[in-house]
């Protein structure tokens, strides 16, 4: 509800990532946002559920789960697009974190010992 009225609040979806990884762990995440995009495509619901991906990366690199990482660091990099094409102000936060899955992919690339 809270959401609705501020949609752009990062300390109501902090709120959000929290209570979902603890109600349903780090696979419902993505989930939960897919669901919300799907109901209001946003740029700023599209920049949030690719935060919601990278942080889901990040989990699944640290489980040693590269597989599920590289997947989830992929949805981040195109929903960063989708945030972008729909609310082209964020491009500069969207390209920021973009650059960030792209490191988190980079690492997955240098743990693997796939360095051509």
């Amino acid at each position: 509800r809270c959401l609705q009225r501020f949609p752009e609040a990062w300390e109501l979806h902090a709120s959000l990532r929290g209570r979902v990884l603890y109600d349903r762990g780090v696979g419902g995440l993505e989930a939960e946002y897919a669901k919300r995009l799907e109901a209001a495509p946003t740029g700023t619901l599209a920049w949030y559920a690719a935060y919601a991906s990278l942080v889901t990366a990040e989990y699944r690199r640290r489980e040693k789960d590269p597989a599920r990482a590289k997947e989830s660091y992929e949805r981040a990099l195109a929903l960063y697009a989708r945030a972008t094409e729909l609310d082209p102000s964020l491009r500069e936060t969207s390209d920021h974190y973009a650059a960030m899955a792209l490191a988190g992919e980079a690492r997955l690339a240098l743990e693997a010992n796939e360095l051509a």
